[in-house]
């Protein structure tokens, strides 16, 4: 249920940062509806929805504008499921002792992490780093922000035991399209 929660909440950043925000809502009503309707017995009575039309047009927005927006979407979307987010995709991970940041720092248009790892050792933190990178990637820079230009997506900080690593929006991009390996990782994001 609440990996179906971040994928809609990703779904929704993706959509709202295209400019198709009524096309959100009716997808995540859709979601709704068509979860309530096969987990119940009963059939349902609600008449289906159309689908959106695909050639929706929608508005352009300055880089400054879209970038500005992205940033605000992403905070809105860490501030509104921190919880999940952190409990699905960092304390579900044996190997993270603790998590001593999680947030997003919407001035500097990067989302922060920091954990300790139950080995506190840089042989195994950049292993660790890009293993939460890989986790973080489909959330929020997954294909669906296609339509952004890679300026406008946020960057990505993450210290494993006092190792940072800072990624630019579309080197977490080719990260969620698994396009990026290990090595390439840590070559663009080593500080």
């Amino acid at each position: 249920m609440k990996r179906t929660a971040l994928v809609l909440a990703a779904c929704c950043l993706s959509l709202a940062a295209c400019g198709g925000e009524d096309v959100a809502a009716e997808s995540a009503e859709d979601s709704t509806a068509s979860t309530t309707s096969s987990s119940s017995a009963r059939p349902s009575t609600t008449t289906p929805r159309p689908s959106p039309t695909p050639a929706r047009t929608t508005q352009t927005m300055s880089p400054e504008a879209e970038a500005s927006f992205v940033a605000s979407v992403t905070s809105q979307t860490v501030t509104e499921n921190r919880d999940a987010l952190s409990t699905q995709l960092v304390k579900s991970n044996g190997l993270i002792e603790a998590q001593t940041d999680f947030r997003f720092d919407e001035t500097a248009r990067t989302l922060v992490l920091a954990v300790t790892s139950v080995f506190n050792g840089a042989d195994y933190s950049a292993g660790l780093a890009y293993e939460l990178a890989t986790d973080f990637a489909p959330v929020f820079w997954g294909p669906e922000v296609d339509s952004v230009s890679p300026e406008s997506l946020v960057l990505f900080s993450i210290t494993v035991d006092g190792q940072a690593f800072v990624c630019d929006g579309p080197t977490m991009a080719a990260l969620a399209d698994r396009e990026l390996s290990e090595e390439m990782f840590f070559e663009r994001c080593s500080g």
